[in-house]
């Protein structure tokens, strides 16, 4: 049995290979080619580093940068939210109970501290499911999955009322009050406008909040600096409540990478990387998304983390000179097992996957498998003939996260974990 996965492999444009003499070389000779290799393993080693170091730090960022989702009534608890000097707020929101809320807050918005909620069912629903499900989604976070949940802390009531607001742009949250994102939750409140439009650097959502408002609720979640912009009412009001995502204490804050400095990082390590001796290596560097039997590889058809690091990547390549290509290799490990025969119960049954899961370098490197490129194409999809392609998995940058349990039994069934 196999795993097949996709690479980016980087090498010089001015690398060439070279025929060396087959002269044996003199003992000092050998120990001083010896060094020479020694420090340019090092030097390609720290290169490597480095470049895990940019790939961990965010440059793969594969999560979003806010994301929506929607609850029918019957998923939600009717909050009773309570106002000081209005009193019960019904939901759906009618034009009445706007009109008193808006009288006694002249600007729409209402701090926290004149806010309760009469049903206990509420907060738990928001910490539990709504805010928590929100943030804590591959939509949002990716692989950035916190693992701790933040906490959730109400900033706000605000109140929109159409067509005597317009468009108002803002950031979210700034991380120097020590959020690291925001939840806006929309009550039911029957509106048309009022879309909230997200953008970061390159990276744009919308999320549309007037379909069916009168009786969904939407649950937006937002990371920390993220610039947003909120169109006008057309008619009709808008109830949201705004809470802050906060970090529980001790844990390591969530947040968007900061994909200036390590932009600046990947350029430095690979321009490191050309002015060195190791330039004639290639750089192997595994893809995170999955691509299942692809016929055609490239730029145009990478997704999630690894189109973000593609985006970065692609000027700084052109910038140096260097040339790249996509790899689709294959990794076939085999392993064998024996069981007990007796009465009884089928002794495979016995025998579960997490027995056979191990280290895919560990058991390349005893010899209980291959590793071997099947097929080469260059950055716009087309297929290449690349000579020399097959490398060995230690030359992989971040290879200490690729495992794989590839196991075939001997007469028995096959378990497969990657």
């Amino acid at each position: 049995m196999s795993v097949s996965n996709d690479i980016i492999e980087i090498e010089d444009s001015d690398s060439e290979i070279v025929q060396e003499s087959s002269n044996a070389p003199s003992e000092s000779a050998a120990e001083k080619m010896s060094s020479v290799a020694e420090t340019s393993g090092d030097i390609l080693e720290q290169i490597k580093a480095r470049l895990t170091k940019v790939l961990r730090g965010g440059l793969a960022f594969n999560g979003n940068i806010a994301c929506i989702r929607r609850y029918e009534p019957k998923d939600v608890p009717n909050p009773f939210l309570t106002l000081a000097g209005v009193g019960v707020v019904g939901l759906p929101l009618s034009e009445h109970e706007a009109a008193r809320i808006i009288s006694s807050f002249n600007d729409g918005e209402i701090p926290s501290s004149k806010i309760a909620f009469e049903n206990p069912e509420w907060d738990a629903w928001v910490k539990e499911t709504a805010a928590c499900k929100a943030f804590d989604s591959e939509e949002l976070v990716g692989d950035q999955a916190p693992r701790t949940t933040p906490t959730f802390k109400l900033r706000k009531l605000v109140v929109r009322q159409g067509p005597k607001m317009s468009a108002t742009t803002n950031a979210c949250s700034s991380s120097a009050t020590g959020a690291i994102g925001e939840i806006f939750i929309a009550l039911p409140s029957a509106h048309v406008g009022g879309q909230l439009a997200f953008s970061h650097e390159t990276e744009s959502f919308t999320a549309e909040l007037d379909e069916q408002s009168g009786f969904i609720t939407s649950v937006v979640a937002s990371f920390a600096g993220v610039t947003c912009t909120t169109s006008p009412i057309a008619s009709g009001y808008q109830l949201g409540l705004v809470y802050d995502i906060l970090p529980r204490a001790g844990s390591e804050p969530i947040k968007l990478p900061d994909t200036h400095t390590l932009s600046a990082e990947l350029r430095d390590a690979l321009s490191a990387w050309t002015s060195s001796s190791v330039s004639d290596a290639r750089l192997h560097i595994l893809l995170a998304e999955k691509y299942a039997n692809e016929s055609c590889m490239g730029r145009q058809t990478l997704v999630g983390g690894d189109a973000h690091f593609w985006r970065h990547l692609e000027p700084v390549i052109m910038q140096l000179g260097l040339h790249v290509f996509f790899a689709d290799i294959e990794v076939k490990i085999e392993d064998t097992a024996s069981v007990d025969s007796g009465e009884g119960d089928d002794p495979w049954d016995a025998i579960g996957e997490d027995d056979f899961y191990f280290n895919m370098e560990d058991q390349l490197g005893d010899g209980y498998g291959e590793l071997k490129v099947v097929r080469t194409w260059s950055k716009d999809g087309m297929l290449l003939d690349v000579p020399n392609a097959n490398f060995a998995i230690q030359d992989l940058v971040e290879e200490d996260d690729v495992q794989a349990g590839i196991v075939r039994f001997g007469g028995g069934r096959a378990k497969v974990r990657s």
